[in-house]
Protein backbone atom coordinates (compact mmCIF):
# COMPACT_ATOMS: atom_id res chain seq x y z
CA UNK A 1 0.00 0.00 0.00
CA UNK A 2 2.85 2.39 0.74
CA UNK A 3 4.70 1.76 -2.55
CA UNK A 4 2.71 4.34 -4.55
CA UNK A 5 3.20 6.93 -1.80
CA UNK A 6 6.75 6.01 -0.74
CA UNK A 7 8.50 9.33 -1.35
CA UNK A 8 5.63 11.25 0.27
CA UNK A 9 5.94 9.12 3.39
CA UNK A 10 9.72 9.57 3.54
CA UNK A 11 9.58 13.33 3.04
CA UNK A 12 6.78 13.88 5.55
CA UNK A 13 8.41 11.73 8.20
CA UNK A 14 11.69 13.62 7.69
CA UNK A 15 9.85 16.92 8.00
CA UNK A 16 8.10 15.77 11.16
CA UNK A 17 11.40 14.70 12.72
CA UNK A 18 13.01 18.01 11.75
CA UNK A 19 10.20 19.94 13.45
CA UNK A 20 10.16 17.91 16.63
CA UNK A 21 13.72 16.68 17.26
CA UNK A 22 15.96 19.32 18.78
CA UNK A 23 19.10 17.19 19.06
CA UNK A 24 21.69 18.87 16.88
CA UNK A 25 23.26 17.71 14.75
CA UNK A 26 21.33 14.61 13.72
CA UNK A 27 20.97 12.65 10.50
CA UNK A 28 17.78 11.38 8.87
CA UNK A 29 18.71 8.28 6.87
CA UNK A 30 16.52 6.24 4.54
CA UNK A 31 17.65 2.87 3.17
CA UNK A 32 16.01 2.25 -0.20
CA UNK A 33 16.61 0.95 -3.71
CA UNK A 34 14.60 3.85 -5.21
CA UNK A 35 15.29 7.45 -4.21
CA UNK A 36 13.01 9.02 -6.82
CA UNK A 37 11.02 11.89 -5.33
CA UNK A 38 12.85 11.92 -2.00
CA UNK A 39 13.98 15.33 -0.75
CA UNK A 40 17.71 14.66 -0.63
CA UNK A 41 18.34 18.02 1.04
CA UNK A 42 16.56 16.65 4.12
CA UNK A 43 17.12 12.92 3.71
CA UNK A 44 20.38 10.99 3.44
CA UNK A 45 19.68 8.07 1.11
CA UNK A 46 21.63 4.83 1.47
CA UNK A 47 21.25 1.61 -0.54
CA UNK A 48 19.61 -1.44 1.00
CA UNK A 49 22.28 -3.67 2.51
CA UNK A 50 20.35 -6.83 1.62
CA UNK A 51 18.36 -6.94 -1.61
CA UNK A 52 16.63 -10.32 -1.41
CA UNK A 53 14.39 -9.56 1.57
CA UNK A 54 10.94 -7.97 1.45
CA UNK A 55 8.98 -5.67 3.72
CA UNK A 56 9.61 -5.77 7.45
CA UNK A 57 12.44 -8.30 7.16
CA UNK A 58 14.64 -5.49 5.85
CA UNK A 59 14.63 -4.01 9.36
CA UNK A 60 16.98 -6.76 10.51
CA UNK A 61 19.69 -5.26 8.28
CA UNK A 62 19.77 -2.24 10.61
CA UNK A 63 21.78 -4.37 13.05
CA UNK A 64 24.52 -5.29 10.55
CA UNK A 65 28.08 -4.29 11.39
CA UNK A 66 28.51 -2.52 8.03
CA UNK A 67 25.47 -0.27 8.28
CA UNK A 68 27.67 2.83 8.26
CA UNK A 69 25.94 4.61 11.15
CA UNK A 70 27.34 5.58 14.54
CA UNK A 71 26.01 6.83 17.86
CA UNK A 72 22.45 6.54 19.09
CA UNK A 73 19.97 5.24 16.53
CA UNK A 74 16.21 5.83 16.48
CA UNK A 75 14.22 3.87 13.92
CA UNK A 76 10.68 4.99 13.02
CA UNK A 77 8.34 3.20 10.59
CA UNK A 78 7.32 5.27 7.59
CA UNK A 79 3.59 4.91 8.33
CA UNK A 80 3.98 7.10 11.40
CA UNK A 81 2.99 10.69 12.14
CA UNK A 82 5.19 12.81 14.40
CA UNK A 83 3.00 15.01 16.60
CA UNK A 84 5.26 16.23 19.40
CA UNK A 85 8.77 16.42 20.80
CA UNK A 86 11.04 13.44 20.11
CA UNK A 87 13.71 14.66 22.50
CA UNK A 88 12.94 12.23 25.34
CA UNK A 89 12.92 9.17 23.10
CA UNK A 90 16.04 10.28 21.22
CA UNK A 91 17.86 10.67 24.55
CA UNK A 92 17.43 6.96 25.38
CA UNK A 93 20.70 5.46 26.66
CA UNK A 94 19.77 1.82 27.23
CA UNK A 95 20.82 -1.15 25.08
CA UNK A 96 17.59 -1.63 23.10
CA UNK A 97 14.03 -0.32 23.30
CA UNK A 98 10.97 -1.04 21.21
CA UNK A 99 7.20 -0.86 21.44
CA UNK A 100 5.07 -3.42 23.19
CA UNK A 101 1.90 -4.66 21.47
CA UNK A 102 0.12 -4.12 24.78
CA UNK A 103 -2.92 -1.90 24.34
CA UNK A 104 -2.74 -1.78 20.53
CA UNK A 105 -6.16 -2.43 19.03
CA UNK A 106 -4.59 -3.82 15.86
CA UNK A 107 -2.58 -6.32 17.94
CA UNK A 108 -5.47 -7.96 19.83
CA UNK A 109 -4.39 -11.45 18.77
CA UNK A 110 -0.76 -10.83 19.67
CA UNK A 111 -0.58 -9.62 23.26
CA UNK A 112 2.61 -8.77 25.16
CA UNK A 113 4.89 -9.04 22.14
CA UNK A 114 7.13 -6.51 20.43
CA UNK A 115 6.01 -3.97 17.86
CA UNK A 116 9.05 -2.79 15.91
CA UNK A 117 7.44 0.40 14.56
CA UNK A 118 9.78 2.26 16.93
CA UNK A 119 13.24 1.03 17.97
CA UNK A 120 16.12 2.75 19.74
CA UNK A 121 19.66 1.47 20.39
CA UNK A 122 23.36 2.22 20.18
CA UNK A 123 25.05 1.54 16.84
CA UNK A 124 27.08 -1.62 17.28
CA UNK A 125 24.50 -3.38 19.42
CA UNK A 126 22.78 -6.48 18.05
CA UNK A 127 25.20 -7.55 15.31
CA UNK A 128 24.45 -11.17 16.18
CA UNK A 129 20.79 -10.56 15.35
CA UNK A 130 21.72 -9.75 11.76
CA UNK A 131 24.36 -12.49 11.47
CA UNK A 132 22.03 -15.24 12.65
CA UNK A 133 19.21 -14.02 10.45
CA UNK A 134 21.28 -13.87 7.29
CA UNK A 135 22.66 -17.34 7.93
CA UNK A 136 19.29 -18.95 8.65
CA UNK A 137 16.89 -16.56 6.91
CA UNK A 138 15.00 -19.26 5.03
CA UNK A 139 14.13 -21.10 8.24
CA UNK A 140 13.48 -17.98 10.33
CA UNK A 141 11.01 -16.58 7.79
CA UNK A 142 9.13 -19.89 7.89
CA UNK A 143 9.16 -20.03 11.69
CA UNK A 144 8.35 -16.41 12.51
CA UNK A 145 5.33 -14.45 11.31
CA UNK A 146 7.34 -11.22 11.23
CA UNK A 147 10.56 -9.51 12.25
CA UNK A 148 8.91 -8.76 15.58
CA UNK A 149 8.72 -12.41 16.61
CA UNK A 150 12.35 -12.89 15.60
CA UNK A 151 13.43 -9.89 17.66
CA UNK A 152 11.52 -11.27 20.63
CA UNK A 153 13.61 -14.45 20.44
CA UNK A 154 16.92 -12.68 19.94
CA UNK A 155 16.50 -9.64 22.23
CA UNK A 156 14.97 -10.81 25.48
CA UNK A 157 13.72 -8.28 28.02
CA UNK A 158 13.91 -5.24 25.76
CA UNK A 159 13.03 -1.90 27.31
CA UNK A 160 9.46 -1.07 26.30
CA UNK A 161 8.64 2.39 24.99
CA UNK A 162 5.28 2.52 26.74
CA UNK A 163 6.95 1.85 30.10
CA UNK A 164 9.75 4.40 29.71
CA UNK A 165 7.72 7.17 28.06
CA UNK A 166 4.05 6.57 28.97
CA UNK A 167 1.54 8.00 26.49
CA UNK A 168 4.15 9.53 24.19
CA UNK A 169 3.58 6.87 21.52
CA UNK A 170 0.00 5.97 20.66
CA UNK A 171 -1.77 3.78 18.13
CA UNK A 172 -4.06 5.65 15.75
CA UNK A 173 -6.94 3.19 15.61
CA UNK A 174 -7.18 2.65 19.35
CA UNK A 175 -6.48 6.14 20.68
CA UNK A 176 -6.30 8.89 18.07
CA UNK A 177 -9.26 8.71 15.70
CA UNK A 178 -10.93 11.74 17.31
CA UNK A 179 -7.71 13.70 17.83
CA UNK A 180 -4.21 13.52 19.28
CA UNK A 181 -4.15 13.43 23.09
CA UNK A 182 -1.94 15.98 24.81
CA UNK A 183 1.66 14.86 25.28
CA UNK A 184 1.67 12.49 22.30
CA UNK A 185 4.89 12.51 20.29
CA UNK A 186 4.27 9.71 17.79
CA UNK A 187 1.13 8.17 16.33
CA UNK A 188 1.60 4.76 14.72
CA UNK A 189 -0.63 3.29 12.01
CA UNK A 190 -0.18 -0.50 12.08
CA UNK A 191 -2.19 -2.37 9.45
CA UNK A 192 -5.03 -0.09 8.23
CA UNK A 193 -5.91 2.72 7.79
CA UNK A 194 -2.76 4.57 6.71
CA UNK A 195 -2.05 8.32 6.96
CA UNK A 196 -2.45 8.98 3.21
CA UNK A 197 -6.08 7.86 3.49
CA UNK A 198 -6.69 10.81 5.87
CA UNK A 199 -9.18 8.98 8.11
CA UNK A 200 -9.18 11.90 10.60
CA UNK A 201 -9.02 15.68 9.96
CA UNK A 202 -6.01 16.21 12.25
CA UNK A 203 -3.79 14.17 9.92
CA UNK A 204 -4.09 16.82 7.18
CA UNK A 205 -2.84 19.41 9.66
CA UNK A 206 0.10 17.50 11.14
CA UNK A 207 1.25 15.11 8.40
CA UNK A 208 2.88 17.71 6.13
CA UNK A 209 6.26 18.53 4.60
Amino acid sequence: MLDLHFCRYVNRLAAGVARHLHVCPHRFVCFTENAEGIDTDAVEVKPLLVTDMQGWWNKISLFRSDIGLTGRLLYIDLDTVITGSLDDIAAYQGPFATLSTRGFENEQDYLDGYNSSIMAWEAGFGHEVARVFERYAEHIVELCVSDQEYLEMMMLNADLVQDIWPNQVREYKGECTAGVPSGTSIVTFPLIPKPHQYPSPWIAELWVE
